[in-house]
């Protein structure tokens, strides 16, 4: 089968820069920011700058940033969350440099919410105190708007909207590039650059039932793996156990952050059913609630279950619950007195393309960062409002590391690759839709042999899709969502255990001694353990 498309450079304009940046989400735009005036930097995003998974982040960012708290303390509780793989120097990288990125966001701008001068700061489940820094509950859209800003004020930053990354262009195991598809004109464009690095978010769009954009399709990773580059743990894909419960792709989320303000979870007879079964009950972590929720949706044969945000004060509501508050109130749910119809959706891609401390992977000059890549600092399962942490640190590292480390490199575009237009297949949204609902049914929140391996038979029905070089959008996205379907089931299929979100009927318990590690996939290699 061939994963890499074939393009003859020579025939395909070109654009050369010295840093290239795929993505236009907080870890792409810190990242550009943190190059500004002395490189000359490309920064390409396949929609809007605006359009970004970090634009829907309601929560906010966990942070060491007041005196109750400690380096030790958000160390344990993220391991803990991460349920026995998570590594723990790379998440006291995470944390010690974590806090100084949050000042970062302050000093150009951004706007956190404050008491008295000191941080109003949220608890969200798995965290043992209050420690996430937000902007009421559009937190996500406050930092994207401050960065946006920032961005397009900077000489030397130069961004292309609707431009979607196709391929990587490697010479041995050097990056040189990328080709981009010009998405309005239908055009591709070959960018030069021995400084690549992907900021390309999630892939929720796996699933019928998710919270991120239409744009969350993993292109990077995708684009990674047909590059051969190494990705790891895969299987782990975190659902968040409260989004609005309503037939839309994405769904409304419904911060965490709301029940660390008392709001509880019910069932369809009003009761609360995480009592007693977890010592934090309804702020248990991520992995554990979830499962419950679909244990009670399965045993009570109902479609979705209730958030109770009765007891939490009107003044909070108004003042840190604004958006959902306003959400409920269009789709005619009064918080006061009425529940919300919650349901568990796709998240936050865990595993992804492998890096070390400096986000460098096994491909010279290719970079990766935020939700793309695999950190190994959330382990099985991520610790809630470290996400957007954690591209602010590693986007910070990029830069450092090319500012003083990467050299310049050429390579000839001549003979490079062959070109090979291939042919458009219609009906593309019906496939894709199809492929959510393979994916949401056998590989969701609750996996077995028999459903892993019907998802596979059914997925093979998509490999045509990866023949023909689909010089569109759609068809492009659609690509990447088989690839990364194909490799959420193989990683699934291997690991025959249950540890964090990654739950198998048929191994219900860990295994330690054999599974203890993580995976590795790579296009040209067997998959192995480390």
């Amino acid at each position: 089968m061939r994963y890499l498309r074939n393009f003859d450079l020579s025939k395909i304009e070109k654009i050369q820069f010295d840093v290239l940046i795929i993505g236009s989400g907080i870890t792409g735009l810190f990242t550009a920011l943190n190059l500004k005036g002395l490189k000359r930097i490309g920064l390409l995003t396949k929609d809007k700058l605006e359009k970004s998974e970090t634009a829907y982040a309601q929560g906010g960012i966990a942070g060491v940033v007041s005196n109750n708290d400690s380096i030790d303390s958000h160390v344990e509780d993220t391991l803990k969350v991460g349920d026995g793989i998570g590594v723990r120097d790379r998440v006291k990288i995470l944390v010690e440099e974590g806090t100084k990125r949050i000042k970062d966001l302050e000093a150009l701008g951004v706007s956190f919410d404050r008491i008295n001068n000191e941080y109003d700061l949220n608890r969200e489940g798995g965290h043992s105190i209050p420690r996430i820094v937000h902007k009421s509950d559009y937190s996500g859209s406050e930092i994207i708007k401050t960065l946006i800003k920032e961005v397009k004020q900077s000489k030397g930053i130069t961004v292309f909207e609707d431009y979607m990354a196709v391929d990587l262009i490697k010479d041995g195991d050097q990056c040189h590039g990328l080709v981009a598809l010009d998405v309005l004109n239908e055009k591709l464009i070959f960018f030069k650059s021995t400084s690549v690095i992907l900021a390309t978010g999630g892939a929720g769009q796996v699933y019928s039932t998710t919270t991120n954009p239409q744009v969350s399709t993993g292109d990077g990773v995708a684009m990674a793996f047909r590059a051969n580059t190494k990705l790891s743990d895969l299987e782990f894909f975190q659902f968040h156990p409260t989004a609005l419960y309503e037939q839309v792709n994405p769904r409304f989320l419904i911060t965490e952050a709301l029940r660390g303000e008392g709001a509880v979870l019910r069932d369809k007879n009003g009761d609360r059913f995480l009592q007693g079964i977890h010592p934090d009950a309804d702020l248990a972590p991520r992995d554990f609630v979830v499962r419950e929720m679909f244990k009670k949706l399965k045993r009570d044969k109902c479609e979705h279950l209730y958030l109770d945000a009765t007891g939490v004060s009107e003044k909070v509501m108004e003042n840190k619950f604004f958006s959902i508050f306003q959400k409920c109130k269009e789709e005619g749910i009064d918080i006061s007195k009425d529940y919300i119809p919650v349901f568990p959706a796709a998240h936050f891609l865990i595993g992804g393309i492998l890096i070390d401390e400096w986000g460098r992977t096994n491909i010279k000059g290719l970079f990766a960062a935020g939700e793309s890549a695999n950190s190994f600092i959330h382990g099985a399962n991520r610790l809630a409002s470290n996400s957007l942490l954690e591209g602010l640190v590693f986007g910070k590292r990029i830069a450092d590391y090319i500012l003083s480390d990467c050299p310049n490199q050429e390579f000839d575009l001549e003979n490079n690759y062959n070109e090979n237009k291939g042919k458009w297949i219609g009906e593309i949204s019906l496939k894709r839709n199809l492929l959510q609902e393979i994916m949401f049914e056998y590989v969701g929140i609750r996996r077995n042999v028999d459903g892993l391996k019907k998802a596979e038979i059914a997925l093979n029905d998509f490999d045509r899709l990866l023949e023909c070089d689909l010089q569109q959008k759609d068809g492009l996205e659609l690509q990447n969502l088989v690839i990364i379907s194909k490799l959420i089931i193989k990683a699934a299929l291997m690991r025959k255990e249950s540890r964090g979100v990654h739950f198998r009927e048929d191994f219900p318990e860990h295994n330690d001694k054999e599974f203890k590690k993580h995976l590795v996939l790579e296009k040209d290699n067997d998959s192995y353990w480390i």
